[in-house]
């Protein structure tokens, strides 16, 4: 019986081969990553700074009193636990939407508390 040979597999196949599958790979890995960048990137917040003594009745008054400026700056729910962080970050509003003009509306808004000492806004470098 004599054997047949279908296809003849040379090194330079096996090179091809390869760098296909890695091709192939790279793409797929860059797809994923962007896609989560992206849906990373979507996302934005505006991190409101309260004062070492601000408590919880504060950071609420604070809350209450800008969450009406705009129909696309939307405070998120309070966090659920009191440490420190929560005591200084607690507050936060979703602005994946809003405009210069709403931004402006919620930093004027937020400036009139004494306890707010700044914010972390989408357009910070950090």
């Amino acid at each position: 019986m004599t054997r047949r040979t279908l296809v003849r597999v040379t090194p330079s196949h096996r090179r091809a081969a390869a760098a296909l599958a890695l091709t192939c790979l790279a793409t797929l890995a860059a797809t994923g990553c962007s896609r989560n960048f992206n849906a990373a990137m979507s996302k934005r917040e505006v991190v409101v700074v309260f004062s070492a003594d601000a408590g919880r009745a504060t950071q609420e008054r604070v809350r209450a009193s800008c969450a009406k400026i705009s129909p696309r700056t939307v405070p998120e729910p309070m966090p659920t636990t009191d440490s420190g962080i929560n005591r200084r970050y607690g507050v936060r509003f979703r602005v994946d939407q809003a405009t210069d003009q709403d931004l402006n509306k919620l930093y004027a808004c937020l400036k009139k508390d004494k306890a707010v000492v700044g914010v972390n806004s989408p357009d910070d470098d950090n």
